[in-house]
């Protein structure tokens, strides 16, 4: 889980250990932090796959892909660019392999069994079992590609934020 915010700023999420952690450099890698984060950890399958951020907010989601329908600590968010976290009051149905900032405060999540909407910047997430992918991409406002395993893939045009 690699992000890039802004030119100069690099997140980048890690698990398999004791504890999920996202590591940040506001200088293009010159100088890091890192924090712990209340996503699932413990095991080589767990941890953060996926990380984004809108303005000062940091989301983060992954979970253990070897329980894929566990969302208990499968997402967490920080309002103040990665320095404190909290755990989402409405989690995401399982894990989650990537997440895409859509338009505004709405953030999309994908992961084996469904995607998850968020139109709060991660507070909250709203489940759907149907469709399921693997990985998403956002290319310009409101559209997004979502790919799944042997090559499927989608095209969303996000209408219902615009009203």
């Amino acid at each position: 889980a690699l992000f890039i915010f802004n030119r100069h700023e690099i997140y980048f999420g890690t698990g398999g250990g004791a504890a999920a952690r996202v590591f940040h450099s506001r200088n293009l890698g010159k100088t890091w932090t890192a924090v712990e984060v209340p996503i699932a950890a413990g095991n080589a399958s767990s941890g953060v796959f996926s990380v984004v951020r809108v303005g000062n907010k940091v989301i983060v989601v992954g979970g253990d892909y070897k329980d894929p329908n566990n969302g208990t600590r499968a997402a967490a968010y920080s309002t103040d660019r990665g320095k404190v976290w909290h755990s989402p009051s409405a989690l995401p149905g399982g894990y989650r392999s990537a997440i895409a900032h859509v338009y505004e405060s709405v953030l999309v999540a994908v992961g084996p069994n469904g995607m998850d909407l968020s139109h709060d910047a991660g507070r909250t997430w709203e489940h759907d079992e149907k469709p399921n992918f693997n990985a998403i991409g956002v290319f310009e406002v409101q559209i997004t590609w979502m790919v799944r395993i042997r090559g499927a893939a989608a095209l969303f045009v996000w209408q219902e934020i615009v009203n």
